[in-house]
């Protein structure tokens, strides 16, 4: 077993986009390749939903509980990986970099913790977040099963530490066409 997993939750519908997100381009890369890439690898697993997306040396996981949205993918991360802790990110912020996931896991490390999730002044990530998979495990089985699907209700059920972003700006969501410009503009403005 590996001490440590990573996980991109890339199976969401969209809607506001209008086409699949882990497709959109920043600089000449898909979201999905930034995703893979920050993660680091090698045991980097992909919550696709209900339709499979293919991506080199990742491993493909389907929901189990197809249309539970974040915590959906999450609990199929959770079943898939063979480790002592995941480390989740959502496809959809592609301004994400490898030392914010890093920093999740060093903080895990310690193993105070169910759970590690970035903290902004707009709020809490649990979709940028480490989580212990045992315990992770039991307590998104045990909301599905309630029919709860908020993700930040798992700080209900977890011991969880906060760990304040690094750069907040990273954590913008893309979710309609107007994010996705922005993003871009971000990605210009720090390259100038």
């Amino acid at each position: 077993m590996s001490r440590f997993a990573t996980g991109v939750l890339c199976g969401g519908r969209s809607a506001r986009m209008g086409r699949p997100k882990e497709s959109l381009d920043l600089g000449g890369r898909t979201y999905l390749d930034l995703a893979v890439e920050r993660s680091g690898g090698p045991n980097v697993f992909l919550s696709t939903g209900d339709s499979v997306v293919e991506y080199a040396g990742c491993v493909a996981v389907l929901d189990r509980r197809p249309g539970c949205g974040p915590l959906g993918g999450l609990d199929a991360l959770l079943a898939a990986c063979d480790a002592d802790w995941l480390i989740v990110s959502p496809v959809d912020c592609p301004l994400l970099a490898a030392n914010d996931l890093a920093s999740l896991r060093r903080v895990a490390e310690d193993g105070r913790d169910d759970a590690v999730v970035t903290r902004t002044p707009d709020g809490v990530h649990f979709t940028v977040a480490a989580y212990r998979v045992d315990t992770a495990s039991a307590a998104v089985t045990a909301m599905l099963g309630e029919d709860v699907r908020r993700l930040d209700r798992l700080a209900d059920r977890l011991r969880v530490r906060f760990l304040d972003a690094a750069d907040p700006a990273r954590l913008l969501n893309v979710n309609t066409p107007a994010d996705a410009a922005e993003a871009c503009r971000r990605t210009a403005a720090r390259s100038s």
